[in-house]
């Protein structure tokens, strides 16, 4: 395949993984004003992210754009407005080479836990990613880099920071596994907001991390399955016509 036409398709995945993470966790946290990216792909020839907000844009704008934005926060391809938030995305970027993608969200009992003063902790298999807590930064809206800076310092070798009262972020290496680790974050805020003080950490074994550091698939999948049969049970509901 020749190079231009590798780099178009592997952009043109890009784009399609970041508008889906950012619809399906529109979905999962009821949250319109996170977003969702992609590091562009070395062979795109050039530094910057995909970029898809969970809102719809209003009228006239497209609803399902996906923003081309560089390393200096600058629009390079789309007409929404970049935010301060944006600069979360580019600094991670670029203090954090081997992190693939972004996700800001707001997931509500992750910002009403973080409101309690408790850290979150591993208690079973699916919160793994979260493994000796996740740290919690102060509540300021993000406006500069330096914002952002903060961020990727406090991520250290985890994947996921809180903001206390406001929301979260987290890595992956693939838009896939940061879209989930959110998911995750979330319902582990759940668990912790429901068990009380009656939930104790959990210290993993060897076998449970080599499976938990790819299981993140099997639910990017199932999304995508769903997707592409019109929900869960429309295989079943095409026989009974």
């Amino acid at each position: 395949m020749a190079k231009g036409n590798l780099s178009r398709q592997l952009l043109k995945q890009l784009a399609d993984d970041v508008l889906f993470g950012a619809r399906v966790l529109y979905r999962e946290l009821d949250d319109i004003f996170g977003h969702v990216s992609g590091r562009l792909p070395p062979e795109a020839q050039r530094e910057g992210l995909l970029f898809a907000r969970m809102r719809i844009a209003p009228e006239p704008l497209d609803p399902d754009e996906v923003m081309e934005i560089d390393f200096s926060c600058r629009r390079i391809k789309g007409k929404q407005h970049v935010s301060g938030e944006t600069f979360i995305h580019t600094e991670i970027y670029k203090a954090c080479p081997q992190v693939g993608a972004v996700v800001h969200a707001h997931p509500p009992h992750v910002v009403i836990l973080s409101a309690t003063g408790r850290k979150l902790e591993s208690f079973n298999p699916a919160s793994i990613p979260f493994r000796g807590g996740v740290p919690v930064l102060g509540s300021q809206l993000i406006y500069q880099a330096e914002d952002g800076r903060e961020i990727a310092q406090a991520l250290g070798n985890g994947k996921a920071v809180v903001l206390k009262n406001h929301g979260a972020v987290t890595i992956g290496r693939s838009v896939a596994e940061a879209v989930v680790t959110m998911y995750l974050l979330e319902r582990a805020a759940y668990a912790h907001l429901i068990s009380g003080n009656d939930l104790k950490s959990w210290e993993p074994d060897e076998t449970y991390l080599k499976v938990a550091d790819q299981s993140y698939k099997f639910l990017w999948r199932t999304w995508y399955w769903e997707l592409e049969n019109g929900g869960a049970m429309a295989r079943w509901e095409r026989k009974r016509r």
